[in-house]
């Protein structure tokens, strides 16, 4: 394994693209091999398609703009072996009059025809497990 400044700037990029409604971008970094996938936060923010994964940061812009949530990408730390690499940061979400929800974030990227192209991505809200336990009705 070694260090891979270029995936953070990736990362740093497509963060952007999702915070502005780039959709071009997020077309340009997502793969569009079989098996490409991104998972949101919500229970129905699954994609496997490039297509209309790029047509819902179109929809989360909108909320954006308006000033509701920002997304803070945080400090990305980036790895690669071969044509694979890999991301992790803690995105903060910045939700206006509610203050600021703190994120996590991986990626897996491909090396592509020379360019990196993100392959799987999910990204999620840490709950205590004390929470998920009252959650599923039980206490310990």
């Amino acid at each position: 394994m070694e260090p891979a400044p270029d995936l953070c700037e990736l990362y740093l990029r497509l963060m952007e693209a999702y915070n502005t409604g780039d959709r071009a971008t997020v077309e340009e970094v997502l793969s569009r091999q079989a098996g490409m996938s991104v998972i949101g936060t919500a229970p129905d923010e699954w994609w496997s398609d490039h297509l209309a994964f790029a047509s819902a940061v179109g929809g989360h812009v909108q909320e954006q703009r308006a000033g509701v949530v920002q997304a803070l990408p945080g400090e990305p730390e980036a790895y690669r072996e071969g044509t694979v690499g890999w991301i992790v940061a803690r995105p903060i979400y910045r939700v206006a009059e509610r203050g600021d929800v703190p994120a996590r974030v991986t990626m897996v990227a491909h090396l592509e025809a020379g360019n990196w192209k993100m392959v799987q991505q999910h990204i999620s809200i840490g709950i205590p497990n004390d929470e998920v336990m009252q959650r599923a009705g039980r206490t310990e």
